[in-house]
């Protein structure tokens, strides 16, 4: 797997300067950084004073072992920030900020330094490994020096002679040159290229641990603007969005909640309406029921009453036809007695037969004929 290498070059000014010997010393989160400080234990100086980028600038200067920069020379120095992809560092869990393998910053480190102070030399004044941010990386100081020869006197003073004037000349010829600060006369650095003959030649040098050129500046980045300030200032950017969507997934989260609240909800009068359906399934199968018995009752008792009044006509039926036999006795016993003259006698059955036809009447509750026909005699 090819890494990509990380290299930030900032023209600086002193200011620019001051800046990084507090962002190394002050070891508090920012807002525009992952400081964390309970690893800042782990950082350590690499190369130059102890005490920080600044100390190493002014001792030297206060050494003499180079001359200050011309005033007008407004951003002199380069701060470099040195490092490799998440992915060279953790390669398990690129992801897991804060963590590294030993191993392979090891490597690293020893790598990248050794062609830093090759490429560089003594124009390294400083730099510091910073172990307590996201990913380990560099922070360097470079001070572009070159060589000033003397500046030969180019007019003669009031009333020197020629001789004065050519010994002046050549003590000022005969001088060494000194080691002086300047960007923009230092022989690697005056380049218009420089930047990226120098990525190119660290690319170059990580090349054995998988570690490829990765992405020059952003074309986005404005005109005027350092790339560390557009860094900064894409890192404030990138924080303020990363918020922004924390507290947008904290309100999903939030609403995805109220959803399952209201669906579970929602599930339960599901399962009620569903329970009272059933319920009101069951009543209506068991109405049907009981409406089917009642039906079956109510056929048969119609079968019943149509026996009964089956029953009570041919009751009626027999009941005429026994009046009518009555009727035809006593005629018939009335005329025996005229004939036989025992008139008494056949009375007396007359009357036996009435009584007999009132019992039979008094058993079998049935009207008399429409002839009105009586057994009276």
């Amino acid at each position: 797997m090819k890494h990509k290498l990380v290299l930030s070059i900032e023209p600086s000014s002193a200011s620019d300067v001051r800046a990084l010997d507090a962002h190394e010393r002050i070891r508090t989160h920012d807002g525009t950084s992952a400081i964390d400080p309970s690893r800042s234990h782990l950082n350590r100086v690499l190369h130059g004073n102890a005490e920080g980028p600044q100390a190493a600038l002014t001792a030297l200067y206060d050494t003499g072992a180079a001359a200050r920069p011309a005033p007008q020379a407004e951003r002199p120095y380069l701060r470099l920030v040195l490092s490799a992809s998440s992915s060279f560092f953790r390669p398990d869990d690129p992801e897991a900020v804060g963590t590294y393998s030993e191993d392979r910053l090891t490597r690293w480190l020893e790598a990248a330094m050794s062609w830093l102070r090759a490429e560089v030399g003594e124009d390294l004044v400083h730099a510091s490994l910073h172990c307590d941010e996201d990913t380990p990386h560099v922070h360097a100081l470079i001070v572009p020096t070159y060589m000033k020869g003397p500046r030969l006197p180019g007019k003669r003073k009031s009333g020197e002679t020629d001789e004065e004037f050519d010994a002046r000349r050549k003590k000022a010829s005969d001088a060494p040159p000194k080691r002086t600060v300047g960007r923009a006369s230092n022989s690697y650095w005056k380049k218009a290229n420089s930047f990226t003959i120098f990525r190119t030649a660290f690319a170059k040098a990580m090349a054995p641990l998988g570690i490829v050129y990765g992405e020059d500046r952003s074309p986005n980045a404005p005109a005027g603007i350092s790339g560390r300030e557009y860094i900064r200032q894409q890192t404030v950017e990138l924080r303020r969005e990363r918020k922004a969507l924390a507290q947008e997934r904290s309100q999903f989260e939030a609403q995805r909640t109220a959803d399952e609240k209201e669906r579970v909800a929602m599930k339960l009068r599901m399962d009620q309406i569903a329970s009272r359906e059933l319920e009101q399934r069951r009543n209506a199968a068991d109405l049907a029921e009981r409406e089917k018995v009642l039906n079956k009752e109510m056929e048969n008792l119609q079968i019943r009453t149509r026996v009964y009044e089956e029953q009570e006509a041919r009751i009626a039926h027999d009941k005429r036809k026994i009046r009518k036999v009555f009727a035809m006795l006593k005629t018939a016993l009335n005329r025996m007695a005229d004939i036989l003259g025992v008139s008494p006698d056949l009375n007396k059955i007359g009357i036996t037969l009435d009584e007999l036809e009132r019992e039979n009447a008094a058993l079998i509750e049935i009207p008399e004929d429409d002839d009105g026909v009586g057994l009276g005699m």
